[in-house]
């Protein structure tokens, strides 16, 4: 049989947006033997998790700080099947948290932070051993919450393997972290209480009162886990991933903008792109299978009368996100005290609305990456949540 014919029964799977989610998908299902196709509006890969170039720095666009790479977590595992290092370093502390009236460094043995909340040392016993069992489970695909009958079936045969220690997930599973601090008696802490919305703002992107306390737990696991610079810029890692794509004959179409999802008889069956945004003329791409890598709002806008009424109603209820308002600078590295920590969040008040000004997070490159900035300078990046509805 022919190479053609072959490549013509292989199934072909068009992936929306080179993040790190759809490349990392892209990758996988090249290895897999499948035909990929990835479009990517940007010139560059990363999408949320980028780096772009202007004037001799490598500024990072969106995410600052990366985790997962901890042994079993969701980078090592994928780079071990893909046969990838990653060019990332570890650094402690992670960050530091400035709060009107204590500054906290969030190492990973978590001393500083029980030294400055010495009553919070029952929730982070809780908070390790609920993130811990949340880590063995989703390891093992953990649907959760299940969406239909096969993905309760599957929680319920994972659950078994861990029965009775994931019975004492229920509580988390069913309740925010807010209503979780509240069962401890610390949600009048006022500080504390900032402290974790601060950590939760930075690692969930909301805040205590809208974070599943399950979710929550393992997000507050980032510091303990190990955060990481990326050599060259947070967006090493999607570029890493992308030479990995192409490296297994996948393809990533730059400047393509995905419009609309094809559907035929309820069915995908490819996407309409521009080449460019100023361009009017779309084009259709076939394929048998499209993953979408968009949030939950672009993807009822790409599929229009097309979404299921499931989705729309998801639309219609969740909230607005988040999203930030961005400073990029340069500044010399002389200027700076000595061993003075790369990562900070500022919290102005204990009080009042998370970001909007009030909460800063300020981001330095490393001194020892000289690929990020000109000689002598620091690429640094300041940014501040805001509600993109306004």
């Amino acid at each position: 049989m022919s190479e053609a014919i072959l490549m013509s029964k292989t199934p072909h799977i068009a992936i929306i947006g080179a993040g790190v989610g759809g490349l990392t998908t892209a990758a996988l299902l090249a290895q897999a033997g499948y035909r990929v196709s990835v479009y990517e509006a940007q010139t560059y890969p990363g999408g949320s998790a980028s780096t772009f170039i202007h004037k001799g720095y490598r500024f990072d666009s969106g995410a600052t700080v990366a985790g997962g790479f901890q042994p079993n977590g969701p980078h090592a595992v994928a780079g071990r099947m893909l046969d990838i290092n990653w060019p990332v370093h570890q650094h402690d502390p992670a960050w530091v948290v400035h709060l009107p009236d204590r500054t906290i460094q969030m190492c990973q043995d978590h001393q500083d932070v029980l030294a400055k909340f010495p009553n919070s040392g029952r929730f982070w016993e809780q908070q390790r051993r609920v993130a811990d069992l949340a880590w063995q489970m989703s390891a093992e695909g953990l649907p959760w919450p299940p969406q239909d009958i096969a993905e309760l079936g599957q929680l319920i045969k994972v659950g078994l393997r861990h029965f009775p220690q994931d019975i004492r997930l229920a509580p988390f599973a069913l309740s925010s972290v807010h209503q979780w601090l509240k069962r401890l008696g610390l949600h009048n802490d006022r500080a504390f209480v900032r402290f974790l919305d601060a950590s939760l703002l930075i690692s969930a992107q909301a805040t205590s009162k809208q974070v599943n306390a399950l979710y929550g737990a393992t997000a507050l696991d980032l510091t303990r886990q190990g955060v990481y610079h990326v050599e060259g810029g947070i967006g090493n890692i999607a570029q890493t991933l992308a030479d990995k794509v192409c490296e297994l004959g996948g393809q990533i179409h730059y400047r393509h903008f995905v419009t609309r999802i094809a559907v035929e008889n309820g069915r995908a069956i490819g996407v309409y792109a521009k080449k460019g945004r100023r361009t009017t003329q779309e084009m259709l791409f076939q394929a048998d299978f499209v993953v979408a890598n968009t949030t939950p709002w672009s993807l009822e806008s790409l599929l229009s009368e097309d979404a299921p009424p499931a989705l729309k109603r998801e639309v219609q209820q969740r909230e607005a996100t988040y999203g930030a308002f961005v400073l990029h600078l340069g500044i010399r590295s002389d200027r700076l005290p000595p061993n003075t920590a790369d990562h900070h969040q500022i919290v102005r008040t204990l009080d009042g609305p998370m970001g909007e000004g009030e909460t800063l997070f300020v981001s330095m490159s490393p001194e020892w990456d000289t690929s990020r900035a000109p000689q002598g300078m620091r690429a640094v990046t300041v940014s501040t949540h805001t509600r993109i509805d306004r």
